[in-house]
Protein backbone atom coordinates (compact mmCIF):
# COMPACT_ATOMS: atom_id res chain seq x y z
CA UNK A 1 0.00 0.00 0.00
CA UNK A 2 2.66 2.47 0.80
CA UNK A 3 4.93 1.43 -2.36
CA UNK A 4 1.41 2.36 -4.35
CA UNK A 5 0.33 5.59 -2.62
CA UNK A 6 4.58 6.09 -3.29
CA UNK A 7 4.50 5.36 -7.28
CA UNK A 8 0.85 7.84 -7.05
CA UNK A 9 2.80 10.56 -5.50
CA UNK A 10 5.54 10.45 -7.35
CA UNK A 11 3.28 10.34 -11.10
CA UNK A 12 1.16 13.81 -10.00
CA UNK A 13 4.42 15.38 -9.04
CA UNK A 14 5.77 14.68 -12.81
CA UNK A 15 2.21 15.33 -13.73
CA UNK A 16 2.18 18.75 -11.97
CA UNK A 17 -0.93 18.15 -10.46
CA UNK A 18 -4.42 16.59 -10.96
CA UNK A 19 -5.43 18.60 -13.29
CA UNK A 20 -3.50 17.43 -16.50
CA UNK A 21 -4.72 13.65 -15.74
CA UNK A 22 -8.32 14.72 -16.71
CA UNK A 23 -6.86 15.25 -20.21
CA UNK A 24 -6.80 11.42 -19.98
CA UNK A 25 -10.65 11.52 -21.04
CA UNK A 26 -13.00 8.63 -22.77
CA UNK A 27 -16.55 8.27 -23.36
CA UNK A 28 -17.71 4.80 -22.21
CA UNK A 29 -21.10 3.62 -22.84
CA UNK A 30 -23.58 2.41 -20.38
CA UNK A 31 -22.76 -1.34 -21.91
CA UNK A 32 -19.52 -0.68 -21.37
CA UNK A 33 -19.67 0.21 -17.69
CA UNK A 34 -21.74 -3.16 -17.20
CA UNK A 35 -18.93 -4.67 -18.66
CA UNK A 36 -16.57 -4.09 -16.63
CA UNK A 37 -18.89 -4.77 -13.93
CA UNK A 38 -19.58 -8.23 -14.84
CA UNK A 39 -15.50 -8.74 -15.72
CA UNK A 40 -14.41 -7.39 -11.94
CA UNK A 41 -17.58 -9.26 -10.63
CA UNK A 42 -14.93 -12.34 -11.90
CA UNK A 43 -12.36 -11.40 -9.90
CA UNK A 44 -14.30 -10.19 -6.71
CA UNK A 45 -16.82 -13.34 -6.64
CA UNK A 46 -14.38 -15.65 -5.55
CA UNK A 47 -13.48 -13.09 -2.55
CA UNK A 48 -17.00 -12.89 -1.64
CA UNK A 49 -18.10 -16.67 -1.97
CA UNK A 50 -15.22 -17.88 0.50
CA UNK A 51 -15.19 -14.97 2.97
CA UNK A 52 -16.67 -17.30 5.76
CA UNK A 53 -13.24 -19.05 5.52
CA UNK A 54 -11.55 -15.64 6.43
CA UNK A 55 -14.82 -14.41 9.08
CA UNK A 56 -15.16 -18.01 10.39
CA UNK A 57 -12.10 -17.01 12.98
CA UNK A 58 -13.93 -13.14 14.18
CA UNK A 59 -14.87 -13.72 18.07
CA UNK A 60 -17.95 -12.01 17.29
CA UNK A 61 -20.21 -11.22 14.66
CA UNK A 62 -19.76 -7.52 15.23
CA UNK A 63 -16.12 -8.03 14.72
CA UNK A 64 -16.74 -9.48 11.12
CA UNK A 65 -18.79 -6.84 10.16
CA UNK A 66 -16.36 -4.15 11.51
CA UNK A 67 -13.61 -5.79 9.64
CA UNK A 68 -15.55 -6.70 6.34
CA UNK A 69 -17.17 -2.90 6.52
CA UNK A 70 -13.71 -1.79 6.68
CA UNK A 71 -11.76 -4.02 4.94
CA UNK A 72 -13.46 -4.03 1.76
CA UNK A 73 -15.41 -0.60 0.58
CA UNK A 74 -12.89 1.71 2.46
CA UNK A 75 -9.43 -0.20 1.33
CA UNK A 76 -10.88 -1.64 -1.91
CA UNK A 77 -12.11 1.88 -2.96
CA UNK A 78 -8.78 3.83 -1.52
CA UNK A 79 -6.51 0.96 -3.58
CA UNK A 80 -9.09 1.78 -6.69
CA UNK A 81 -8.36 5.31 -6.86
CA UNK A 82 -5.07 4.99 -6.75
CA UNK A 83 -4.55 2.38 -9.32
CA UNK A 84 -7.03 4.16 -12.32
CA UNK A 85 -4.51 7.33 -10.90
CA UNK A 86 -1.61 5.21 -11.16
CA UNK A 87 -2.60 4.18 -14.63
CA UNK A 88 -3.51 7.95 -15.53
CA UNK A 89 -0.28 9.23 -14.77
CA UNK A 90 1.12 7.21 -16.67
CA UNK A 91 -0.61 7.22 -19.89
CA UNK A 92 -0.29 10.90 -19.74
CA UNK A 93 3.75 11.28 -18.84
CA UNK A 94 4.41 8.87 -21.71
CA UNK A 95 1.53 9.91 -24.09
CA UNK A 96 0.03 6.26 -24.70
CA UNK A 97 -2.42 6.63 -27.15
CA UNK A 98 -5.94 5.58 -25.55
CA UNK A 99 -5.92 2.03 -28.47
CA UNK A 100 -2.68 0.98 -26.06
CA UNK A 101 -4.09 2.67 -22.55
CA UNK A 102 -5.60 -0.79 -21.81
CA UNK A 103 -2.44 -2.83 -22.04
CA UNK A 104 -1.24 -0.96 -18.49
CA UNK A 105 -3.72 -1.92 -16.20
CA UNK A 106 -1.18 -4.81 -15.98
CA UNK A 107 1.01 -3.20 -13.27
CA UNK A 108 4.36 -5.03 -15.29
CA UNK A 109 3.62 -3.13 -18.46
CA UNK A 110 4.15 0.20 -15.70
CA UNK A 111 7.18 -0.96 -14.63
CA UNK A 112 8.27 -1.32 -18.01
CA UNK A 113 8.10 2.36 -18.66
CA UNK A 114 10.91 3.16 -16.02
CA UNK A 115 13.56 1.25 -17.19
CA UNK A 116 15.50 4.33 -17.78
CA UNK A 117 15.53 4.71 -14.33
CA UNK A 118 16.81 1.63 -12.59
CA UNK A 119 16.78 1.70 -9.37
CA UNK A 120 12.41 3.32 -9.89
CA UNK A 121 12.14 -0.09 -11.98
CA UNK A 122 13.75 -1.86 -8.75
CA UNK A 123 11.91 -0.16 -6.64
CA UNK A 124 8.61 -1.05 -8.44
CA UNK A 125 9.55 -4.61 -9.30
CA UNK A 126 9.74 -5.35 -5.51
CA UNK A 127 6.77 -4.15 -4.50
CA UNK A 128 5.26 -6.14 -7.25
CA UNK A 129 6.75 -9.31 -6.04
CA UNK A 130 6.28 -8.91 -2.28
CA UNK A 131 2.67 -7.83 -2.84
CA UNK A 132 1.62 -10.71 -5.30
CA UNK A 133 3.37 -13.22 -2.18
CA UNK A 134 2.05 -11.83 0.41
CA UNK A 135 -1.66 -10.69 -0.97
CA UNK A 136 -2.77 -12.19 -4.01
CA UNK A 137 -1.35 -15.52 -2.93
CA UNK A 138 -1.74 -16.02 0.86
CA UNK A 139 -5.76 -14.74 0.44
CA UNK A 140 -6.21 -16.48 -2.93
CA UNK A 141 -4.70 -20.03 -1.52
CA UNK A 142 -6.56 -20.18 1.64
CA UNK A 143 -9.77 -21.60 -0.34
CA UNK A 144 -8.61 -23.84 -2.12
CA UNK A 145 -6.76 -25.21 0.76
CA UNK A 146 -9.80 -25.56 3.27
CA UNK A 147 -11.38 -27.53 0.55
CA UNK A 148 -9.36 -30.27 -0.80
CA UNK A 149 -9.05 -30.35 3.24
CA UNK A 150 -12.75 -30.97 3.75
CA UNK A 151 -12.26 -33.30 0.42
CA UNK A 152 -9.45 -35.68 1.72
CA UNK A 153 -9.26 -35.00 5.47
CA UNK A 154 -7.32 -38.30 5.69
CA UNK A 155 -4.85 -37.36 3.44
CA UNK A 156 -4.23 -33.80 3.73
CA UNK A 157 -4.17 -33.50 7.46
CA UNK A 158 -1.92 -30.40 7.69
CA UNK A 159 -2.25 -27.13 6.41
CA UNK A 160 1.49 -27.36 5.21
CA UNK A 161 1.08 -30.10 2.87
CA UNK A 162 -2.50 -29.08 1.88
CA UNK A 163 -0.80 -25.98 0.85
CA UNK A 164 1.62 -27.19 -1.52
CA UNK A 165 -1.24 -29.66 -2.91
CA UNK A 166 -2.98 -26.14 -3.75
CA UNK A 167 0.21 -24.42 -4.87
CA UNK A 168 1.01 -27.45 -7.74
CA UNK A 169 -2.88 -27.81 -8.75
CA UNK A 170 -2.68 -23.93 -9.52
CA UNK A 171 0.71 -24.19 -11.13
CA UNK A 172 -0.92 -26.96 -13.84
CA UNK A 173 -3.70 -24.30 -14.66
CA UNK A 174 -0.50 -22.48 -16.57
CA UNK A 175 -2.02 -19.28 -15.82
CA UNK A 176 0.39 -17.41 -17.52
CA UNK A 177 -1.10 -18.96 -20.79
CA UNK A 178 -4.42 -17.37 -19.57
CA UNK A 179 -3.37 -14.41 -18.49
CA UNK A 180 -0.63 -12.92 -21.19
CA UNK A 181 -2.85 -10.51 -22.41
CA UNK A 182 -5.86 -8.17 -22.04
CA UNK A 183 -8.46 -9.66 -24.42
CA UNK A 184 -7.56 -12.99 -22.64
CA UNK A 185 -8.22 -11.70 -18.92
CA UNK A 186 -11.46 -10.87 -19.62
CA UNK A 187 -12.46 -13.85 -21.38
CA UNK A 188 -11.33 -15.89 -18.49
CA UNK A 189 -12.49 -13.22 -15.95
CA UNK A 190 -16.10 -13.71 -17.44
CA UNK A 191 -16.05 -17.67 -17.19
CA UNK A 192 -14.71 -17.36 -13.66
CA UNK A 193 -17.44 -14.65 -13.23
CA UNK A 194 -20.18 -16.90 -14.92
CA UNK A 195 -19.06 -19.84 -12.37
CA UNK A 196 -19.14 -18.26 -9.64
CA UNK A 197 -22.63 -16.23 -10.03
CA UNK A 198 -23.94 -19.41 -10.60
CA UNK A 199 -23.19 -20.43 -7.11
CA UNK A 200 -23.56 -17.78 -4.99
CA UNK A 201 -27.27 -17.44 -6.55
CA UNK A 202 -27.20 -20.99 -4.94
CA UNK A 203 -26.32 -19.97 -1.74
CA UNK A 204 -28.87 -16.85 -1.81
CA UNK A 205 -31.31 -18.03 -2.68
CA UNK A 206 -30.61 -21.52 0.00
CA UNK A 207 -29.21 -19.45 2.71
CA UNK A 208 -30.96 -16.55 2.98
CA UNK A 209 -34.38 -17.04 0.82
CA UNK A 210 -35.43 -20.94 1.97
CA UNK A 211 -33.22 -21.49 5.13
CA UNK A 212 -33.56 -17.55 6.19
CA UNK A 213 -29.96 -18.00 7.43
CA UNK A 214 -30.65 -20.95 10.03
CA UNK A 215 -28.75 -24.16 9.75
CA UNK A 216 -28.08 -26.75 11.75
CA UNK A 217 -24.29 -26.86 12.25
CA UNK A 218 -24.29 -30.57 13.57
CA UNK A 219 -25.75 -31.94 10.58
CA UNK A 220 -23.54 -30.06 8.19
CA UNK A 221 -20.92 -32.76 9.43
CA UNK A 222 -23.35 -35.51 10.04
CA UNK A 223 -23.70 -38.47 7.50
CA UNK A 224 -27.07 -39.29 7.09
CA UNK A 225 -28.40 -35.86 8.38
CA UNK A 226 -30.17 -33.26 7.21
CA UNK A 227 -27.72 -32.48 4.45
CA UNK A 228 -26.86 -35.79 2.92
CA UNK A 229 -29.27 -35.56 0.11
CA UNK A 230 -28.77 -38.43 -2.11
CA UNK A 231 -25.71 -40.01 -0.79
CA UNK A 232 -24.07 -36.61 -0.62
CA UNK A 233 -24.50 -35.31 -3.48
CA UNK A 234 -28.27 -32.92 -3.90
CA UNK A 235 -28.74 -33.44 -7.40
CA UNK A 236 -31.19 -30.21 -7.46
CA UNK A 237 -27.88 -27.85 -6.75
CA UNK A 238 -25.72 -29.90 -9.59
CA UNK A 239 -28.41 -29.02 -11.94
CA UNK A 240 -28.76 -25.30 -11.41
CA UNK A 241 -24.88 -25.05 -11.13
CA UNK A 242 -24.98 -26.62 -14.80
CA UNK A 243 -27.63 -24.41 -16.15
CA UNK A 244 -26.98 -21.17 -14.15
CA UNK A 245 -23.54 -21.82 -15.82
CA UNK A 246 -24.10 -23.30 -18.60
CA UNK A 247 -26.66 -20.47 -20.48
CA UNK A 248 -23.64 -17.84 -19.77
CA UNK A 249 -21.64 -20.32 -22.26
CA UNK A 250 -23.39 -20.93 -25.06
CA UNK A 251 -22.28 -17.35 -25.86
CA UNK A 252 -18.87 -18.25 -25.14
CA UNK A 253 -19.10 -20.67 -28.61
CA UNK A 254 -22.41 -19.20 -30.58
CA UNK A 255 -21.25 -15.69 -31.57
CA UNK A 256 -24.04 -14.44 -32.33
CA UNK A 257 -25.57 -15.08 -28.57
CA UNK A 258 -22.19 -13.27 -27.56
CA UNK A 259 -24.18 -10.95 -25.15
CA UNK A 260 -24.82 -14.05 -22.59
CA UNK A 261 -21.20 -14.26 -22.33
CA UNK A 262 -20.62 -10.45 -21.93
CA UNK A 263 -23.42 -10.47 -19.38
CA UNK A 264 -23.11 -13.71 -17.84
CA UNK A 265 -22.25 -13.03 -14.32
CA UNK A 266 -25.79 -11.24 -14.26
CA UNK A 267 -27.14 -14.11 -15.74
CA UNK A 268 -25.47 -16.88 -13.93
CA UNK A 269 -26.84 -14.87 -10.52
CA UNK A 270 -30.65 -14.63 -11.40
CA UNK A 271 -31.16 -18.22 -13.48
CA UNK A 272 -29.23 -19.89 -10.32
CA UNK A 273 -31.40 -17.83 -8.09
CA UNK A 274 -34.68 -18.53 -9.95
CA UNK A 275 -34.51 -22.36 -10.64
CA UNK A 276 -32.88 -23.16 -7.23
CA UNK A 277 -36.08 -21.65 -5.68
CA UNK A 278 -38.51 -23.58 -8.30
CA UNK A 279 -36.95 -26.63 -7.76
CA UNK A 280 -36.68 -26.66 -4.34
CA UNK A 281 -40.05 -24.53 -3.61
CA UNK A 282 -41.44 -27.44 -1.05
CA UNK A 283 -38.66 -27.42 0.85
CA UNK A 284 -39.69 -23.81 1.80
CA UNK A 285 -42.98 -24.87 3.25
CA UNK A 286 -41.46 -27.71 5.01
CA UNK A 287 -38.93 -25.58 7.01
CA UNK A 288 -42.02 -23.53 7.78
CA UNK A 289 -43.76 -25.94 9.38
CA UNK A 290 -40.73 -27.21 11.50
CA UNK A 291 -40.39 -23.51 13.11
CA UNK A 292 -43.85 -23.36 13.55
CA UNK A 293 -43.90 -26.30 15.74
CA UNK A 294 -40.79 -25.43 17.57
CA UNK A 295 -42.17 -22.13 18.30
CA UNK A 296 -45.59 -24.02 19.96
Amino acid sequence: MASLGALFGYGIYLAHGFGPLFSVTASPTLSEITLSIASMAGVWATLVLNIPDFTRFSKSQKDQLIGQGLGLPVIVSLFSLIAVGITSTMIYLYHIPMSEAVNYVNPVNIMYLFTSNPLLALFVGVSLVIATVSVNVAANILSPVYDLISLFPRKLDSWGKTSIVAAILGLLYVPQLWYNNAGTIFDILDIIGAGLGSIAGIMIADYWIIRRTNFKLVDLFTPKGEYWYSDGVNWKTIITLAVGFGVPAIGFFVQPLAFLYDYGWYLAVGISMALYLGLNWRKRDTIDKEELKEIK
